[in-house]
């Protein structure tokens, strides 16, 4: 299961505001200003264009390492922001944020032991990181630690208990214990919170699918394909709701846009397999 985890983008705004327009404010070139509304923009290719060229005369910025690597994340390039980001953690190692996207980093590489190494190490520079504590959550689901991802979610939502990745990520929780009414629950909860959050329909279907609510489950399958559409799991669970719900042309074609953007997920090729030869 893909979990969702997002930094956004207000940790480079915050670092920003401590360091690039505290003390580095006059030293600051106008080509990072530049790159970093290009980056908060969602351009970013074009800001880590500029930054990279940056780097070339100017390697003792932790904020620009920081907001490359946070670029390179946001692209999917998530082994070359490791560099990057061990620059900005080494320059300084008291910054929660850049922890906080190194293991988000780690996380998605499948590196979940260094993930919890790097966000372990957020949360000792800042207990009050919601998002290191819900990141920490999703790798400590990973590791097959789920009472302690919970412990980490429930603070990250006491810390803001309108922080839809976090219920997303309780949801996901809830439901490896099969908790399932406790899942929905959550999951519904960063639905409503954040209507966009994909990675949460995803989840609220499939656990809705499990307790046979097939039309509530078709949905919230649909909204997740609809609001992340370049996520394949999404299509392939709606292409498995539709096919429980006899409507196998229409399952089809959901397994096939699943195939199409993960030719790897070779359950989904199997089902669309067997369809093509009924």
């Amino acid at each position: 299961m893909k979990r969702f985890v997002s930094i956004v983008f207000i940790f480079i705004f915050l670092c920003l505001f401590e360091f690039g327009f505290g003390v580095f404010a006059t030293e600051m070139l106008p080509e990072p200003s530049i790159a970093q509304d290009l980056i908060q923009n969602g351009s970013y290719e074009e800001g880590l264009t500029i930054l990279k060229n940056y780097t070339l005369n100017n390697t003792t910025d932790p904020v620009i390492w920081n907001s490359i690597g946070y670029a390179l994340n946001n692209l999917g390039r998530f082994e070359e922001a490791i560099d990057p980001l061990e620059n900005a953690t080494r320059l300084d190692p008291n910054n929660s944020i850049f922890w906080t996207n190194m293991g988000w980093a780690y996380n998605e590489l499948g590196r979940f032991d260094k993930a919890y190494d790097a966000l372990d190490r957020a949360i000792k520079t800042d207990p009050g990181n919601k998002y290191a504590q819900s990141t920490l959550g999703y790798t400590l689901i990973r590791l097959g630690r789920v009472d302690d991802a919970i412990s980490a979610l429930q603070i990250a939502l006491n810390l803001d208990n309108n922080f839809s990745d976090a219920w997303n990520n309780l949801g996901w929780a809830y439901s490896e214990q099969h908790r399932y009414n406790d899942a929905v629950v959550a999951l519904q909860k960063a639905t409503m919170l954040n209507p966009d959050n994909g990675y949460a329909w995803n989840n609220l279907g499939r656990i809705l699918y499990l307790l046979g609510r097939m039309n509530e489950a078709q949905n919230a399958l649909k909204n997740a394909t609809i609001t992340k559409p370049e996520f394949d799991q999404g299509w392939y669970n709606y292409g498995n709701v539709l096919y429980a719900s006899g409507a196998y042309n229409e399952s089809m074609t959901a397994y096939k846009k699943a195939v199409e953007l993960n030719p790897e997920n070779e359950i989904a090729k199997e089902n669309l397999k067997i369809l093509e030869n009924q």
